[in-house]
């Protein structure tokens, strides 16, 4: 999703206004179970190189995808 609109903790406001200029892009994907673990280590790595960039993780069950 281009140009989503949210207010984080660690990057601050991106609203897309005069005031909190900036948006974010938000990539959802699914995985299965047993690559959870990596892809947490993935973004750990990422949030350690770009601390400012406001990289977050979200787990979720997903009971069914088609």
């Amino acid at each position: 999703m281009e140009q989503a609109r949210g207010e984080g903790d660690e990057a601050g406001p991106k609203l897309g206004t005069h005031s909190w200029t900036g948006r974010n892009n938000v990539l959802l994907t699914t995985i299965q179970n047993e690559e959870c673990d990596m892809m947490k280590d993935v973004v750990r790595r990422l949030k350690q190189d770009h601390p400012r960039a406001g990289v977050k993780a979200f787990v979720l069950s997903l009971e069914e995808s088609f």
